[in-house]
């Protein structure tokens, strides 16, 4: 497989896409921050010696659906995994107490995962903006009215005050990131599926029946309407090989048989919590 030589990511230093392609980069390797989700994807296509790492699940508020949908259409796949924690930190230019906030920028996904903090602060109108990083960049320019939420990294960079750290609904908050590239490996003990199936009775139940067979560890299973297609869905698999590799021909060779238009979205290693912490 080609070396990478350079990393997409969402936004501007100081971003979690930013923390998460750290972690995940090699030397000399080039991290470009990108606009959009999309953007990353059709960069990737692009460029054979380029990944891109992207959010693809997240503890408290699960998945992030575009990008699955972008999963989807794309000619790329998933090449590696990797888990991050999470810390929502309330930051200004200067120190005031919360009564005085009156908007917060920050990506809409912070959003949904604050629900509490913001609920207890009716007062603060949320403003979405593309990503946290650059939420912390625009507030370099704004009045003392404004705050952000973004991780402490974007503090530093930014020369800001974190007023309140960890705004997270639940502390073990963490986010799953995943690495696409242009070519699918061959070796790797997690798999991703995509498949649809017949609008018959019991072909979910089909469907699922070889992972039991085949004694693999189904780890996660995710619908997702199919547009313009009345009450059909998409269905997005994960599961770990045994012994880590012993049954992929097995279950590609039945979902093929049970399953329609399946893809194989990638194949990598399990992210292992000990090893990398």
């Amino acid at each position: 497989m080609k070396k990478i030589k350079q990393i997409f990511y969402l936004g501007i230093k100081g971003s979690n896409s930013f923390l998460a392609a750290s972690l995940s980069a090699g030397n000399k390797v080039k991290l470009s921050g990108l606009a959009s989700f999309e953007e990353i994807f059709r960069s990737v296509e692009k460029e054979s010696s380029a990944a891109g790492i992207l959010p693809l699940e997240n503890s408290l508020s699960g998945s992030i659906y575009e990008i699955y949908d972008l999963l989807t259409d794309s000619k790329t796949f998933i090449t590696a995994e990797t888990e991050v924690r999470i810390n929502h930190a309330l930051m200004q230019k200067e120190r005031t107490g919360l009564q005085k906030i009156r908007y917060c920028l920050s990506h809409p996904e912070v959003f949904r995962q604050c629900r509490r903090f913001f609920s207890d602060n009716p007062s603060i109108e949320t403003v979405p903006v593309a990503d946290t990083a650059s939420a912390a960049k625009m507030l370099k320019e704004l009045g003392p009215d404004t705050a952000c939420v973004a991780n402490p990294a974007a503090a530093a960079v930014n020369n800001l005050r974190i007023k309140k750290e960890h705004l997270e609904d639940n502390r073990n908050n963490y986010s799953r990131f995943i690495t696409v590239g242009r070519k699918l490996k061959q070796h790797g003990n997690k798999i991703s599926l995509m498949f649809n199936l017949k609008h018959v009775p019991g072909s979910l139940y089909k469907a699922l029946s070889p992972y039991a067979r085949l004694g693999l560890n189904l780890t996660k299973i995710e619908s997702r309407p199919i547009p313009g297609r009345l009450w059909e869905y998409l269905f997005y698999v994960d599961f770990e090989l045994n012994n880590g590799k012993h049954g992929f021909d097995e279950i590609i060779t039945a979902m093929k048989m049970l399953t329609k238009n399946l893809k194989v979205l990638g194949r990598y290693d399990k992210y292992d919590k000990i090893k990398n912490s």
